[in-house]
């Protein structure tokens, strides 16, 4: 996994991770080898085609959900390569993200959530 700094809305710099290229080059194999389309994989992954062709390209770095299923649906005989994905995987981000504390019960009732 790399990082690439940008500046965000605010003028802020910002870093964004990347898969590295070996891990980009490992999920367009994987998908040839599964004689998959971009849609047809995406779809099968449950993520947006243009996401997908941007985690083939190194230009973004999956949750540990998503590479989840990345390795599910794309390296399903490549159990090393799919280690290393889900190792690369950024934690608590994109499906994985959970609101630090949640109102729950009572709670969320008496503030009318």
């Amino acid at each position: 996994m790399t990082e690439r700094e940008r500046v965000n809305a605010h003028g802020e710099q910002t870093t964004r991770r990347q898969l590295a290229p070996p891990l980009a080059a490992c999920l367009r194999a994987g998908r040839h080898r599964q004689r998959l389309t971009i849609r047809q994989a995406a779809k099968a992954v449950g993520i947006a085609a243009g996401y997908l062709s941007n985690l083939e390209r190194g230009l973004r770095c999956p949750s540990r959900s998503v590479a989840r299923d990345l390795a599910r649906v794309l390296l399903p005989d490549r159990p090393e390569e799919a280690k290393a994905l889900l190792s690369a995987a950024r934690p608590y981000s994109g499906r994985d993200w959970r609101p630090a504390s949640r109102l729950e019960g009572q709670q969320a009732r008496s503030l009318g959530e």
